[in-house]
């Protein structure tokens, strides 16, 4: 059982750009997809946790529906890259049969 925390919490402050670069489009998808697409199709992975912003949570959940995203979920991140992983190593943790192995 191998599980992914995809950390995508980030702002684009960094960057000086109003929109977080998980969210910029590329023929009319936003990047984050592009990625979790090819984590889905990993036979070996579990589950796909992806830590981001609160705000962005259902809108995000409501998305990977759309896209046939059977192995993603998205829980609240933390204010630092650090506490959205620990976030989402706390919500594998939460599963009765938490993953033997986790990728961040």
């Amino acid at each position: 059982r191998v599980s992914v925390v995809l950390p995508a919490g980030g702002s684009g402050l960094r960057m000086g750009m109003p929109t977080a670069k998980q969210y910029w489009e590329i023929d009319g998808r936003p990047l984050l997809y592009y990625t979790l697409e090819s984590l889905e199709e990993m036979s070996w992975l579990e589950e796909i946790v992806v830590p981001v912003a609160a705000e962005y949570v259902q809108p995000l959940t409501e998305q990977a529906k759309m896209w046939q995203f059977g192995k993603t979920r998205f829980v609240a991140g933390g204010s630092t890259r650090h506490r959205s992983i620990y976030e989402g190593v706390k919500a594998m943790a939460s599963h009765a049969n938490g993953p033997a192995d986790v990728v961040v």
